[in-house]
Parts: C-alpha cells; sequence; structure tokens
C-alpha cells in the first residue's frame, strides 16, 4: 500500500490490528490497555464527533494533553477529516496559551487534567472564537471526551458514508498540523507540516531500529514534541504495543516495571540516568566499586568500529558479564535502542551506553524538517558517535561559507504559520533551510553539530567562544544539573549553575553541612569552595577559564521558564532573570 495521509499508516497497522494491547496508560495506579477493535472504534467514532460539531477540513484543533492514548486518538480523527492537530504543551505559560490559541485561530479545545482545565478556563472563557471545550478526565463543568465519542456514534447511524468522503478529499500535501515552537522575538512560531512532510521522515526511518510487533516501548517525552510524536507512528506502523507516562523524573522506575525494548529521550534526560547509575555506584563498596571503576576507564576508550585488538575484547567481555550486565538491569534489561534527539548529548555519555550494550541512536534536526535530518544508526560505519550520525536518504546538506548547516528534502515544513517574513529569513530563494547550527559533514554523510550561529560570541580580546560546547564539558560533573556560559564583549568567561541538587545533598549530608533550604545551602562557604574547586579542576583538564561564577538556588525547568520543553537553555529568559547577579559577576 503506498501512503500518501498519516492515517493511511494507521489504518493498515493499527487500527485493524488484532492485538491486545496497543496503547496503555495508568489510571488509577493500574494499566488501562487498548487494544485494535477498540483503536478502531473510537477513533473513528471521535472522527464524527468532530464532524457532527461542524469541524471542517483546515479548521485548527487545539489539544493539551499529558501523553495518553487519547492523545493519539485525537491526533489520528482529527486527520481523517483534514482539521489541523495543533497540539500545546502542558507546561506553557498562560502567555503562550493565550497567544497560540488566538493566533491559531481555532474553535475546538481539548483538555486533559483539571489543573490544566483551570490554568487555561479563563483565557477559552476571554476567545469568543472558541465554541467546544472537552476534557480527558472527568471534570466539573466540563464536557467528557467520551460524549464527543457518543456523539460521533450517532451521527453515524444518520450518516454512516461521510467519514469515509471526508477522507478522500485530504491529500498528501494538505496541512496535517501547527507545531509552535519557542521563538526569540514572539511567544512562539507555528511550523506547518503537512501530511507528506511527516511521511517523509516516518518512512526514511522506519527501518533503522530493531524493533517487532512483540517488543513493548515506553512513551514519555511530550507527544506535543515532533519527535516523540514521529516516532510515535514509526511504532504504530511496525506494531508494538506503546505504553505511556508523562513523568520523566522517574524514567528508571518506569524502565523497571514496562520492560521497554526502546525509548525516546532529551540529552538531558539520558544525562540524568548516567549520573544516578554513576552515584549509585560511587556509593558501593568493596569488589564491584572496584569493578565498576575498571569497566568505566574501559568504556572510555570505546569507538563503535568492526575491529579491536584481543586484549581488549576479552577486558570487554568480562566488564560486560561483571557490570554492564547490572546497567541493563537497571534499565530493565530489555532495551534495543534509545532514540535519541534535541540537543547535543555529551560524547561521555554516548560512549559508556554503547559500551554497555545500550545503543543511544542519537539525532539531528529541527521541527521544520519533520524532524529528522540524520541519525547514527545501529551498525558501523554508519555510527560515528559524538555526531549527529548519518543522513537519511531523503536528507540533501551542504555547509556554507560561515559553517552553517543547510537542508533541502521534502520534510521541509511549508512554512511558519501567518508568518510569512519569517519563513523568507529561514528558506532562501534555492530552497535551503538555513538550520542556524553550525556543523561539519564527514565522509559527505556523517553530520556533526558543533554550535548553534546564534549562541556562538566573542569576548573583548576577539576570542571567539562557542558555549554549548564548554556547557557540555562542565555537566560532565555529577554537581552541575545546568549551566550557561556567559561573556559576549567582556573581559572573561563566567558561568551561572544550576546544582544536582540530589547529589549536592548527600555530599552536604556526609559533611555535616546543616541548612534550612537550598538558597541557605549555596551560600554556605564549604560549598562555594566546593564548587569553585570543581570548576578549578574542568578549567585545566579542558583548557578553558571559567573566571566566575554563581549558584542558583532554584531548579531549572520547563514550568518555570528557564528550559524549554526538551530541556534545552532558554538563555535569554534565564539571562533577564539572573540580571542583576550577571552585572555583578562582571563588575
Amino acid at each position: 500500500m503506498k501512503f500518501r495521509r498519516i492515517f493511511d499508516i494507521v489504518e493498515q497497522n493499527l487500527l485493524h490490528s488484532t492485538k491486545e494491547t496497543l496503547l496503555a496508560v495508568k489510571e488509577s495506579g493500574q494499566w488501562r490497555v487498548y487494544g485494535g477493535v477498540e483503536c478502531c472504534e473510537l477513533t473513528q467514532s471521535l472522527a464524527e464527533g468532530l464532524i457532527s460539531l461542524g469541524v471542517a477540513k483546515g479548521d485548527k484543533v487545539v489539544t493539551i494533553s499529558h501523553n495518553r492514548p487519547e492523545w493519539i486518538f485525537f491526533d489520528i480523527a482529527i486527520s481523517f477529516i483534514g482539521a489541523v492537530h495543533v497540539p500545546l504543551f502542558p507546561a506553557h505559560s498562560e502567555t503562550e496559551y493565550r497567544y497560540i490559541l488566538e493566533h491559531c485561530e481555532c474553535e475546538t479545545v481539548v483538555l486533559s487534567s483539571r489543573d490544566i482545565f483551570e490554568k487555561i478556563k479563563p483565557i477559552l472563557d476571554s476567545i469568543p472564537r472558541i465554541r467546544n471545550v472537552f476534557s480527558l478526565d472527568k471534570i466539573e463543568n466540563a464536557t467528557r471526551w467520551l460524549d464527543l465519542v457518543e456523539r460521533g456514534q450517532k451521527f453515524h447511524t444518520e450518516f454512516p458514508d461521510e467519514l469515509s468522503k471526508r477522507k478522500n478529499f485530504v491529500e498528501a500535501n494538505d496541512l496535517f498540523t501547527i507545531v509552535y515552537i519557542p521563538d526569540l522575538t514572539l511567544p512562539a512560531k507555528g511550523v506547518m507540516l503537512s501530511h507528506k512532510n511527516l511521511l517523509e521522515n516516518i518512512l526514511s526511518a522506519k527501518d533503522l531500529f530493531p524493533l517487532t510487533p512483540q517488543d513493548k516501548v515506553l512513551s514519555f517525552m511530550p507527544l506535543a514534541h515532533i519527535l516523540e510524536r514521529m516516532v510515535n507512528y514509526i511504532y504504530i506502523y511496525i506494531g508494538v504495543s506503546i505504553y505511556y507516562s508523562d513523568n520523566y523524573e522517574k524514567v528508571l522506575e518506569s524502565l523497571l516495571e514496562i520492560k521497554p525494548s526502546c525509548f525516546v529521550a532529551v540529552p538531558r534526560v539520558l544525562e540524568r540516568i548516567y549520573d544516578k547509575i554513576i552515584l549509585k555506584a560511587k556509593d558501593s563498596d568493596g569488589i564491584y566499586k572496584k569493578c565498576f571503576n575498571w569497566a568505566f576507564s574501559l568504556a572510555q576508550r570505546f569507538e563503535v568500529k568492526p575491529n579491536y585488538n584481543f586484549s581488549y575484547k576479552i577486558q570487554m567481555f568480562l566488564a560486560d558479564k561483571f557490570v554492564f550486565r547490572k546497567w541493563r538491569e537497571q534499565m530493565g534489561g530489555h532495551i534495543k535502542a534509545i532514540i535519541c534527539g534535541g540537543g547535543v548529548l555529551p560524547l561521555q555519555v554516548s560512549r559508556i551506553f554503547w559500551a554497555a550494550k545500550i545503543f543511544i541512536h542519537e539525532g539531528y534536526g529541527h521541527a521544520e524538517t519533520s524532524p529528522v535530518i540524520s541519525v547514527n544508526k545501529h551498525h558501523f560505519p554508519d555510527v560515528k558517535l559524538g555526531t549527529g550520525g548519518a543522513l537519511l536518504p531523503s536528507s540533501e546538506i551542504k555547509i556554507a561559507d560561515d559553517g552553517e548547516i543547510l537542508f533541502k528534502g521534502n520534510s521541509l515544513m511549508l512554512g511558519y504559520y501567518k508568518n510569512p517574513e519569517k519563513t523568507s529569513q529561514v528558506i532562501d530563494s534555492e530552497g535551503w533551510f538555513h538550520t542556524g547550527d553550525i556543523g561539519i559533514l564527514h565522509d559527505k554523510r556523517i553530520l556533526e553539530v558543533t554550535d548553534k550561529k546564534s549562541e556562538v560570541f566573542l569576548l573583548a580580546n576577539g576570542e571567539k567562544i562557542t558555549p554549548m560546547l564548554l556547557e557540555n564539558k562542565f555537566k560532565k560533573s555529577l554537581f552541575i544539573e545546568q549551566i550557561m556560559i556567559l561573556g559576549e564583549g567582556k573581559p572573561f568567561i563566567a558561568a551561572i549553575i544550576c546544582p544536582n541538587f540530589e547529589y549536592l545533598h548527600a555530599w552536604s549530608a556526609s559533611h555535616k553541612i546543616r541548612y534550612r533550604d537550598n538558597q541557605e545551602l549555596i551560600k554556605n562557604s564549604k560549598i562555594f569552595n566546593l564548587y569553585k574547586e570543581i570548576i578549578s579542576e574542568l578549567n585545566e583538564k579542558n583548557n578553558i577559564l571559567v573566571a566566575k561564577f554563581f549558584l542558583v538556588h532554584e531548579k531549572w525547568t520547563h514550568e518555570s521558564g528557564e528550559l524549554t520543553p526538551t530541556l534545552k537553555l532558554r538563555r535569554k529568559f534565564i539571562a533577564e532573570k539572573y540580571n542583576s547577579q550577571i552585572n555583578f559577576l562582571f563588575l
């Protein structure tokens, strides 16, 4: 079957499946599973319910929900009738919600939970255009999504052929979704992706991962993020069982319970898993600690290549038997692949996971490219650790004179919604998309991203600084959760450090440091001297000089504004938030 629309994949591979568990989520502590027949019935009834409300081709439907099967049901149902799904993150600010809801001109909104409903209801009430609001959870004074299902069932009785007619009018180049992403000057810009855009990515990447219909996968990164969403359709294509979670803070617990074969993560999530494994080993005693340190030093030399000398192979075999096997068990014991995107994963982390036979398929792309441009595959020579991997067959890349990565391909967006000026700024007259990233193309096929063009700055002496590279080096310390490098136009480099409070609290307890809260803790002279020593060691090790720094007492999150939904730094927000402390650093 030739796929032209996203729902062509769904109809062939999910809706007609006889598997008992296709999608699953925890409700009141128990797993609620959906099989093929139920998925089919619910999705079609939702689509017919939307038709009965007057939702037509091209109309926008907004969802604000954590990961759960109903998110996928709505995504499919909306596409069935040629409408446009606009998914939003549950942790957007009220300002962002208002801007997007007004900008996308939606009339129908689907909310998942009471806290989201209460947060957004005043905004919904103030926008006359919004006529239909549904909730996934049972919420007082809100219409449940199951009422829409029931409405669709009644509609089907009267108009049994209407849904089929609507599907027939949906074309490959029709708008499938608008994905809002952060912008430097506006709250967000809407990336317009067609069915063809996303299908190009799905079909180009579907054979990269060794999954079968017998596998289970975990989905915890927000489905509103285009990578998690695209990979979910690869899962559906293959026919695996998808288990949803909305808590990436407890990934290890979910991995132990579900024992999945695959999941998607951003670099910071994998760094946290790495930190916890390292911390557990450091807290152990006796022979295991010695074995761990030995295996760790072996792993730091690991490269993906066909031939190692006999001695290294024997050592790695023993390290796997006594150490790395335990790492895999801590992650459920069944991991075949981890898909990583949304930033650059530190080489040290990638190398150690691969050495432990936990294969991280790090990739590179943008929402504007649907999203994958390149990805590290499963075997040599299509793997180069520390890079974005091998180009997809559909990707055409060239490196501009200033080092910027330029992209062409069928997965390139239609443009930014209602913003032709921004579109023309990133897609030139020859059709090249200017990614804003600086990179290198190895052997005309392996793409390495070295920094963001907009984030490179010069010190007062003219020295070029690439903050992302420095930050990744400093985040190797277990004591540093996040760090932002500063110094544009200044005489030296400085940094804002968000401590890894979990590790810092343990260290403080072992050194008998008393404190009421984190604000008091970071003011302790012993803590300051600890970080001064850490920075000094990292400076010497990496041949750089971060001359000054200050610690923050708040944990940086998407909810509090310092991080994007994929846990990348919002540099402008952070700079404004800590403006007075930054000015003091450079006095």
